[in-house]
């Protein structure tokens, strides 16, 4: 059986080429990318908030 790619100590981080962040225009959290957006749930970007480049899936999970 092959080893999982995510682990619980697995550090995810938001790819360079995507924005987070509030959008006051949109009233929600929103995804920016070269092409578009992508507008959040509410549920979407509490989690995203916590992908910081720091914190594990196991902090993540624990946090929420």
């Amino acid at each position: 059986m092959s080893e999982p790619i995510v682990t619980l100590a697995t550090v995810p981080r938001i790819a360079p080429m995507f924005r987070f962040q509030f959008e006051e225009a949109q009233g929600c959290h929103v995804l920016l990318y070269p092409e578009g957006m992508v507008k959040l749930s509410g549920s979407a970007g509490e989690i995203l908030q916590l992908v910081n480049g720091k914190a594990s899936v196991g902090e993540i999970i624990d946090a929420l």
